[in-house]
């Protein structure tokens, strides 16, 4: 997606071009200028692609359905993902019904095996849906998952917001130190305005040790390795990106009359800056 300086840059050059024509009486009648040389057309700039948003062939498509260990109604399907040329996604979430008996379609995508990252910042400006049995969510997970599963691998969750935009979740999921069970460090922030009304940036700062969520720029949540007491801290290893939508589950519960048939995740950009660590 275009920036709002690249988009004037662009518009002022077209706008030059229309002044160029109009002051240029000849060009206007067709006739040959009296030295016999046509001017030059006007020179319109290309964009150029922003180096440090995430390209098309990173993102993969997750299908299937199954519950994804959360008891979700959603059925993920490539269908649901749309890829724009401005570097933008949408994930868009059907739901018809009501109840654990509805019909639910949506999206998932994963950088999985095609990017990850151990430290700098990665920010994703993202407009959140919002109803009941929603949960949209930009998280990580560890490269580990296949060898190790979950939770050993390890998740951070940038942002997720069950049924309700003015209430965002920003957590870390890993390994106790013996056993398979999970531990959880999660903060909550409520908001009077709802983070569906508009697009935000959600970013996530890692450095040996450390992690730091940021919503618009203005910290959210922010752990030390000293901090985990039950478990092991997993977090200095290479982690992938995923963005979803689902719907129904444990946490936000099933979607009702109240829920949209038609809900979208958008997504303007994901932009990675290895050199942007917390301070």
């Amino acid at each position: 997606m275009l920036s709002r300086r690249h988009a004037l840059g662009l518009l002022g050059c077209g706008l030059a071009g229309v002044v160029f024509a109009s002051l240029n009486p000849l060009a206007e009648r067709g006739a040959a200028p009296a030295n016999g040389v046509l001017p030059a057309p006007a020179w319109t700039p290309q964009p150029q692609p922003d180096p440090a948003v995430l390209p098309r062939d990173v993102w993969t498509p997750q299908t299937g359905g199954g519950g994804w260990g959360n008891h979700e109604l959603q059925t993920y399907s490539a269908d649901a993902v749309r890829f724009g040329d401005d570097g933008g996604i949408s994930i868009t979430a059907t739901v018809r019904g009501s109840g654990r008996q509805a019909t639910c379609v949506s999206g998932r995508i994963t950088t999985a095996g095609r990017f990850s990252f151990t430290e700098g910042t990665l920010t994703a400006r993202i407009r959140l849906p919002e109803g009941q049995g929603l949960l949209p969510a930009f998280w990580l997970l560890g490269d580990s998952l296949d060898a190790k599963g979950w939770p050993a691998c390890g998740e951070i969750d940038v942002v997720e917001t069950p049924n309700d935009t003015r209430h965002s979740v920003h957590s870390l999921h890993g390994p106790r130190r013996h056993g398979s069970q999970p531990w959880h460090l999660n903060e909550g922030v409520d908001r009077k305005v709802p983070l569906s009304r508009d697009f935000h940036d959600y970013s996530v700062q890692r450095c040996k040790g450390r992690v730091v969520v940021l919503l618009d720029d203005e910290v959210v949540f922010d752990r030390r390795r000293s901090q985990v007491k039950q478990g092991r801290w997993v977090f200095d290893e290479p982690f992938h990106v995923v963005l979803s939508l689902a719907v129904g589950g444990d946490w936000p519960g099933p979607p009702d009359r109240t829920t949209p048939r038609r809900s979208v995740l958008e997504i303007a950009s994901v932009r990675y800056h290895p050199d942007a660590r917390p301070d």
